[in-house]
């Protein structure tokens, strides 16, 4: 399954037995800083109960959008990191095979290999693509 809504796996979660508060900050978010060393301690006895639970997996896949507390062994600030390396770096990779030369703008535009934004060939200006012609 790629994922689950509904967290089907929680009856059989080792958390459900533990106090809540040992998966949350004891002084509200930690959202954007580093965790003080008394939050960093309850969370890291939150995820020793993650390491040895059957479902880590699921929980770890199914909650990557919780901003509070530990969820599938990852704890707020470390969901906070990943999702700010995310948004300011992952999409400038280039996938194998991008010509050289070739930046985001031209990609984006269908710029690249001689392709312009209005769809023409610029080696031969004036001619559409044989599936633009009438």
């Amino acid at each position: 399954m790629l994922y689950d809504p509904e967290r089907r796996w929680l009856d059989r979660a080792l958390c459900r037995t533990v106090h809540p508060d040992k998966f949350f900050a004891p002084n509200g978010s930690q959202l954007g800083r580093k965790p003080a060393d008394v939050t960093q301690s309850i969370w890291d006895d939150a995820k020793a109960i993650c390491r040895r639970c059957p479902v880590l997996e699921e929980c770890r896949r199914d909650t990557k959008g919780e901003e509070y507390g530990v969820w599938g062994g990852v704890d707020e600030y470390e969901r906070h990191r990943a999702r700010e390396r995310l948004a300011k770096g992952s999409w400038k990779r280039w996938p194998e095979g991008t010509p050289q030369g070739v930046g985001w703008p031209d990609i984006r535009h269908g710029r690249s290999r001689g392709v312009t934004a209005r769809g023409e060939n610029r080696r031969h200006r004036g001619q559409r693509w044989p599936a633009q012609r009438q």
